[in-house]
């Protein structure tokens, strides 16, 4: 059976609020966000440390993450997102890995 975790996040498109529901597969690890987290990182040359901080994301948090092993809440999602000039959308709207959008 497959466990999963809901997560709305308010994005702004075309001007307008809207909140987007993201469901996260558990047993798949959430690999693919994670990875994406992970590479952004990597190109910029950045430790765990230095990107959490510069994120301001908890430091014990960022690896958790990008080894799949943590969901991350909204906040830290848009954190992320801004941070690495990467739209929320396309750190979760991927159609492979742990993540399956459920509704927009």
């Amino acid at each position: 059976m497959k466990s999963w975790t809901q997560v709305g996040l308010k994005e702004e498109r075309n001007g307008e609020e809207v909140v987007s529901e993201y469901k996260f597969a558990h047993e798949e690890r959430l690999a693919s966000f994670g990875e994406r987290v992970w590479e952004a990182r990597v190109e910029r040359g950045l430790s765990i440390s230095q990107a959490a901080e510069l994120a301001g994301v908890d430091r014990n948090t960022l690896p958790k993450i990008e080894v799949g092993r943590q969901v991350p809440q909204p906040p830290t999602i848009k954190k992320l997102s801004s941070f690495y000039g990467i739209p929320v959308r396309d750190l979760l709207d991927q159609p492979v890995g742990g993540l399956r959008k459920a509704a927009v």
